[in-house]
């Protein structure tokens, strides 16, 4: 829920509520500290702790910073900049759990390392290139991208936790850094970020990690009023990419980062107005709030359509605090997402798990049964069978969503903890990745996704390029889903593809796919080909059949007589860079005609 600027200003004015007051708490450090849900965080802490104890910060070099304008490389720059970071945070954190003092001379060197960093904005989201720096209307230490704004977030909970305990001076850099590089330019200066106005996990993230920096520092409640009414337009950007379905198309990985930000924000400003604003308040936030569990496989999986990762370990503290206040499903504690495991080592997350998330907690974590997303026209249908879940994820929409792939009509096919038939999610983050090249990208063209290719073309890029869900539903013991896809492929000779799913649930250890395409052309198709995308390498050995997997496995069924199957076999990369192995099992048509109707049966076992 948003609110208009007079009640900001009155609650504000009413009232002066203590912030994250369960970090401040020392009882609460000291139940940390017996918590068998954290002892594995802990254990990183304190390890990345005393290698910032014995380790001086990394000089952020002009040669790193170059590497992104001179090779569209993200990573050589990024891996210190974030390695700084978590290397502070380890050292605060076990400074306060522990009672390190010796570890308070290293949190001044980290701090003092990143007041003198060039920019707290990463290089790929800077001006590239001597004319566009010096025409663009901010110094570049003074650009907030998602990267500078959470810096400031953690340098005020910091400077809020530690306090008079940190020397003078490097407390008195730390606030004049925080207010010249992110208060300044974006609450004291009418020009707008782009980013104010996106509809994506920007928004949420620049303006609730700034607005929390402002939360610390500004004591004056009518300046403080202007600057949340502020936030919270770029909140209400970010509320426009999420419909009424609460289903977060760029990914769960990106659910956790816009919507915890949005989350970190609005329980900040709910204290320090103790309880007046609540923007987790309406039907839309609840929903957003239960996304998590819908999308939730099992093995660690997720239904990851476009730039999300296929693996999903939850931010507990994130999860739990909206089981906490919405009644949202628990979220599976058996892992958690630790301090090495987010290579950003984003202060704000780990905090919150630490405080928000109980010491022990085994739950669900995932609903089971059919849940459909009407704005985002996803399917996953979820079953368990022999104590074993079975999944379909499919999703009709268009080619422009946020972070998109195209991939109207994918799927996904789950069985016994493994995804057979696979989203590859995002690939490593280039300059490349995100320009004209986008689609040529295994990880984002259709040709990485399990669609069709028709007459040699692939899905097209905008949102002109889409599908529609006809039918959907759930009867005699199966769940079904009918998509027209012609829309979404530059063929003007292409009359209608229609994709349909059914979806026989499991019994005794199998559950059945029934894939089929009817294809209609206005004149004669030259080729046609039904391709499938795996990670587990495919025998196609007998003529009609495809098999990924040994233990839980998959089994296609195809008609040999219509098609001739190859394998091609493609390295790529995860999105940090470790090697892939992709599979695309490619099922050609021998004779394309007019009208014709492919159909496919997969048989997934546990």
């Amino acid at each position: 829920m948003l609110y208009s600027f007079r009640d900001i200003l009155s609650a504000l004015r009413s009232t002066n509520g203590r912030l994250f007051p369960e970090m401040h708490d020392p009882k609460n450090r000291e139940a940390l500290k017996r918590s068998p849900l954290h002892a594995g965080t802990l254990a990183q802490l304190r390890k990345a702790a005393d290698e910032a104890a014995s380790h001086p910060p990394t000089m952020l070099t002009y040669r790193l910073f170059a590497d992104f304008e001179r090779n569209g490389a993200r990573r050589p720059y990024e891996a210190p900049y974030f390695h700084n970071r978590g290397l502070l945070m380890a050292a605060v954190l076990v400074y306060l759990t522990d009672g390190r003092e010796e570890l308070l001379e290293t949190i001044h060197d980290y701090i003092w390392a990143l007041c003198d960093d060039y920019t707290w904005a990463l290089p790929a989201h800077v001006p590239i290139g001597i004319d566009k720096i010096r025409s663009f209307p901010r110094t570049r230490d003074q650009i907030v991208d998602l990267f500078a704004a959470e810096t400031s977030m953690m340098l005020a909970e910091v400077d809020s936790l530690v306090g008079d305990r940190i020397d003078p001076q490097v407390r008195d850099r730390l606030q004049a850094e925080v207010q010249r590089r992110i208060l300044k330019p974006y609450f004291e200066n009418s020009l707008p970020f782009g980013w104010e106005s996106a509809a994506s996990n920007w928004a949420a993230v620049c303006s609730g990690a700034a607005g929390t920096a402002a939360l610390y520092y500004v004591k004056d409640p009518d300046r403080l009023a202007g600057i949340v009414y502020r936030v919270q337009a770029a909140m209400d950007s970010f509320l426009s990419s999420y419909g009424d379905d609460g289903a977060c198309v760029e990914g769960p990985g990106y659910w956790e980062y816009g919507f915890g930000f949005y989350v970190y924000f609005a329980e900040l400003l709910r204290e320090r107005t103790e309880g007046k604003l609540d923007m987790l308040a309406g039907d839309k936030i609840s929903a957003m709030a239960d996304y998590p569990a819908a999308v939730t496989l099992s093995g660690g999986l997720a239904v990851n359509f476009s730039d999300a990762g296929p693996r999903l370990t939850p931010r507990a503290g994130l999860r739990c605090r909206m089981t906490d206040r919405l009644g949202a499903t628990p979220p599976p504690l058996e892992k958690i997402l630790r301090h090495d495991d987010d290579h950003c080592h984003r202060w704000a997350p780990l905090t919150r798990d630490l405080f928000w998330a109980p010491g022990a907690v085994t739950a669900p974590g995932h609903k089971v049964g059919l849940t459909y997303l009407p704005d985002a026209q996803w399917l996953i249908d979820k079953r368990v069978d022999g104590g074993s879940m079975f999944a379909l994820a499919a999703k009709g929409g268009h080619n422009a969503e946020p972070h998109n792939h195209n991939d109207v009509g994918s799927f996904i096919l789950h069985a016994g903890g493994e995804s057979f038939i696979f989203e590859l999610g995002a690939g490593l983050y280039t300059r490349q990745y995100f320009g004209p090249q986008r689609y040529e990208f295994i990880h984002n063209g259709s040709q990485g996704h399990s669609v069709p290719v028709v007459n040699g073309l692939n899905q097209g890029t905008g949102k002109q390029y889409y599908g529609q869900v006809l039918t959907r539903g759930e009867a005699d013991g199966a769940t079904f889903m009918d998509v027209e896809m012609a829309a979404a492929y530059p063929d003007p000779t292409l009359k209608h593809l229609r994709r349909s799913f059914r979806w026989i649930h499991p019994v005794d250890g199998e559950a059945l796919l029934l894939l089929t395409d009817a294809f209609a052309f206005d004149t004669q198709p030259k080729s046609l080909e039904e391709v499938f995308i795996s990670i587990h390498e495919p025998s196609v050995a007998d003529a009609g059949t495809v098999v990924w997997g040994a233990g839980p496995s998959c089994t296609l069924t195809y008609d040999a007589a219509m098609f001739a199957a190859s394998v091609e076999k493609i390295e790529t990369t995860w999105h940090l860079g470790d090697p892939l192995t992709v599979y695309r099992t490619v099922l050609t048509v021998k004779q394309p005609a007019l009208e014709m109707t492919a159909g496919f049966r997969f048989a997934a076992s546990r």
